[in-house]
């Protein structure tokens, strides 16, 4: 009895510590027109050229209705490099998405660059990449240079399985 009341009793927890988990990484914020879920910055993807001083960090903005997220990120570089192109490539290296970025600043940090930008990615190709096993690549690419970011495998399965939840949430919520 006292075996089966402590296993209860620390199920309980595991899951009560996963849901408080989820609702630390993002917010949710009833509007007339939709919800909106902001997915907080994810950080992890690094590139392993030289120019790139410093990973790469992100966040998810969704209004529940619309047919796309943003998807903003922050990069840092020794140079500036204005992107006029992110391209998403799927654990084989093929392309699933490219689209044009829009671009919010461009400012001088210490010895580097910092860029925030953000893009416009289809809600459904976003829950379909984050329920893969493998992480996505993403590629900047600007007029006569491109650098790559990639996310170790680990990383992956905490990002996706986290953001795969929130994305179950919204599903609730319509």
């Amino acid at each position: 009895m006292r075996l089966s009341l402590l296993s209860c009793f620390i199920l309980c927890l595991a899951f009560n510590g996963w849901a408080q988990k989820v609702n630390r990484d993002y917010s949710f914020y009833p509007q007339e027109n939709g919800n909106v879920y902001f997915i907080h910055p994810q950080k992890g993807y690094k590139s392993d050229q030289k120019e790139a001083t410093k990973g790469l960090t992100y966040d998810i903005t969704y209004l529940s209705g619309r047919d796309s997220a943003s998807y903003t990120f922050t990069y840092y570089l020794q140079d500036v490099l204005q992107i006029n192109a992110v391209i998403l490539l799927d654990h084989n290296g093929k392309e699933v998405y490219k689209g044009e970025p829009e671009i919010y600043y461009v400012q001088p940090k210490r010895n580097y660059w910092q860029h925030r930008a953000k893009v416009e990615i289809p809600y459904d190709l976003l829950e379909q990449i984050y329920q893969e096993e493998s992480p996505y690549n993403l590629i900047l690419q600007g007029n006569n240079k491109t650098v790559r970011y990639t996310l170790n495998p680990k990383k992956w399965a905490k990002q996706s399985t986290l953001i795969s939840r929130i994305f179950q949430v919204v599903k609730y919520n319509q």
